[in-house]
């Protein structure tokens, strides 16, 4: 179990087939608060593999996330210059490299695992980050900002409490 960001996760074996025969298990990251039900088998050892770093799904500001099917990805997000000493001041990932731009903008370029953090991170910014790459990278945070924009058309000014 570790403790990250103000929540509490377990990072065990989560049982992906059973036979009579079959038994198999992969390294997985759980938020305890999504937990409905757990039991401890008691006659099935889940050995973690050699190769196998808890460490790697703990790095960097992203939290604790398994791998994608297409990563890891090479991102590259740009910020504006208002937001550029935030961004330059902090390790988000411990292979990243900061590039200034001549406007005073920054690049920030890293290697992640999984890019489900990294979109809710760009979003966070608001109009101070663009993705770059990967296409992917880009493309889910254009759905995102286009739901989020499609729950207030047709509202006009939204009416403000006394």
């Amino acid at each position: 179990m570790t403790m990250y960001r103000h929540g509490l996760y377990a990072i065990g074996a989560q049982l992906e087939h059973t036979t009579d025969a079959v038994r198999t298990a992969t390294l997985g990251v759980f938020a305890i608060e999504r937990f409905t039900d757990a039991e401890y088998l008691k006659a099935h050892d889940f050995q973690i593999p050699d190769d196998s770093r808890v460490r790697d799904l703990l790095e960097g500001a992203f939290g604790p996330h398994l791998p994608d099917a297409k990563g890891p990805h090479d991102v590259l997000v740009e910020f504006s210059s208002e937001k550029a000493h935030l961004v330059s001041s902090r390790e988000w990932h411990p292979n990243q490299q900061i590039s200034l731009l001549p406007s005073g903008r920054v690049r920030l370029a890293f290697r992640a695992p999984s890019l489900a953090p990294i979109v809710s991170w760009v979003l966070e910014w608001g109009p101070h980050a663009r993705a770059i790459g990967p296409r992917a990278l880009v493309e889910q945070v254009i759905r995102e900002l286009d739901a989020a924009r499609s729950q207030y058309e047709g509202h006009g000014t939204p009416a403000c409490p006394p």
